[in-house]
């Protein structure tokens, strides 16, 4: 699933540049760091516009059930954020022309489908988990897609490097 994301911002990458890849990292970056500790507003900012848009009756609280839970949170602020960064990227930055940025943002935008990968991934699905039980031991091992999503960055950057090489005119032979 990890290497799906990590390919697909990759391709946006190639598309939008490194200079706007550059500005949604900064925007992934930020957004991680942000959203576990900006995450516990989320309720309040909900029950605010709730009574603004006059949703609730006037002396009631909000229901608990329209406030969101604390993954939830983190995730509505950093999807926030991200959205964000990707919009004052595609203002304020002009698009890519040439081959070096487009490269360059293929490789950014492949750095951020692991970091977004890595914020988003383990507060949607259950982390796997083994456990081995041995002569009444008990031994627990996480698997980490950590390794596998690293092994396929440096893939894709080996494909990228040949395809480059493959690309360049053939050298005259000397008599």
């Amino acid at each position: 699933m990890l290497n799906i994301l990590i390919a697909v911002c990759a391709v946006l990458g190639l598309r939008r540049g490194v200079a706007r890849e550059l500005v949604v990292l900064i925007g992934v970056i930020l957004g991680s760091l942000v959203a576990p500790t900006g995450a516990r507003y989320v309720p309040t900012v909900v029950a605010l516009g709730q009574k603004a848009l006059g949703l609730t009756k006037a002396g009631a609280a909000p229901s608990a059930a329209a406030l969101p839970s604390g993954k939830t949170s983190d995730l509505i602020v950093f999807g926030l954020i991200f959205l964000a960064s990707i919009v004052i990227a595609r203002t304020l930055v002009k698009p890519p022309k040439g081959i070096a940025s487009r490269f360059l943002g293929t490789i950014v935008g492949g750095v951020n489908g692991y970091l977004i990968g890595r914020f988003v991934f383990p507060r949607i699905f259950v982390e796997p988990e083994t456990v081995f039980v041995v002569s009444g031991l008990k031994a627990q091992s996480h698997f980490s897609p950590g390794n596998t999503a690293a092994a396929v960055i440096v893939f894709i950057i080996v494909l990228i490097g040949l395809g480059i090489r493959q690309s360049s005119p053939p050298k005259k032979k000397q008599a």
